[in-house]
């Protein structure tokens, strides 16, 4: 997205470079384009987690890497006039954050995708009248209203301790879903086994230790939810009496005449479409641009 004439961009990596400055929102592949091994167009502002990720996943010159932290506002160098930009916890995966950005003429807030809670619910009544919102709308549909988070992690931990003489699979990302995550493993007592990319990651958030590579420890598992669709369902035809699957996801409420015996949880860490209307009914901008 480019604001302010071009001269920054958030989550946007490609095209030759060019601006001014950068942000990244978060460390999901559908917010990194253009990033890669060797990317040094920078400034780029994120956060510490999402700092971290860059250097672990991409080996990014650490001097190109500006680390922000909630709530501190930042000066901006645009070689113009004064702009500043605070980040704002997002309540998404780990990292995540919004941007607000105050120029001479105008204000911008950058969502990038958000779950709503009480602490953004404040943000957004102390930001009311923005000139410019850009806004997720991953779930902005009405038939799409989610459990709170706890109640969505509660369901899923019901259904592990109904199964733990099984295999458990969890469909989970790389980064996200770690609430749910560290709620098994402290409900449970084991960590939960994922790939070597994973194991990585969550290295590199410094939450290591609620994953293993050695398969052995735990009856838990945790692998992406195309995993599922693509591979687990031919190796396992006849998963049921020996492997349990539970898939948290937003999309649970297209699922329900799945074929293949999975357990689908309404988990999401976007904004359900009550929560977004909420907040857009606190934040006021003049003008919103769907992300």
């Amino acid at each position: 997205m480019r604001i302010g004439g071009g001269d920054i961009r958030v989550d946007e990596f490609g095209r030759g470079g060019g601006a001014c400055a950068y942000f990244l929102s978060h460390f999901h592949g559908d917010h990194t384009g253009g990033l890669r091994k060797g990317w040094g167009h920078g400034p780029l502002y994120c956060s510490s987690v999402t700092a971290g990720l860059l250097r672990e996943q991409l080996g990014l010159d650490g001097g190109l890497v500006r680390v922000m932290t909630p709530g501190t506002r930042v000066r901006l160098p645009l070689g113009g006039p004064d702009a500043t930009v605070r980040a704002i916890g997002a309540n998404h995966c780990p990292g995540a954050v919004m941007f607000h950005f105050e120029f001479p003429d105008r204000n911008v807030l950058y969502t990038g995708d958000f779950r709503l809670d009480d602490d953004i619910r404040r943000e957004a009544a102390a930001l009311a009248g923005v000139d410019v919102a850009y806004v997720d709308n991953t779930y902005d549909d009405p038939r799409y209203v989610f459990p709170s988070l706890g109640e969505s992690i509660e369901q899923v931990l019901e259904l592990v301790g109904k199964h733990m003489d099984n295999e458990v699979f969890l469909a989970v990302y790389s980064i996200g879903k770690t609430k749910l995550l560290r709620a098994v493993v402290e409900r449970f007592g084991r960590p939960v086994y994922v790939s070597a990319n994973t194991a990585r990651c969550y290295r590199a958030m410094g939450m290591d230790d609620l994953v293993t590579r050695d398969a052995s420890t735990t009856n838990l598992r945790g692998y992406a939810r195309g995993y599922y669709f693509k591979y687990f369902r031919w190796r396992h035809r006849r998963h049921r009496r020996t492997h349990t699957v539970i898939i948290p996801t937003g999309w649970a409420l297209d699922a329900d005449d799945d074929p293949h015996g999975y357990f689908y949880v309404p988990y999401s860490e976007h904004c359900d479409y009550r929560e977004l209307r909420e907040f857009l009914g606190l934040l006021r901008p003049k003008k919103v641009i769907p992300i």
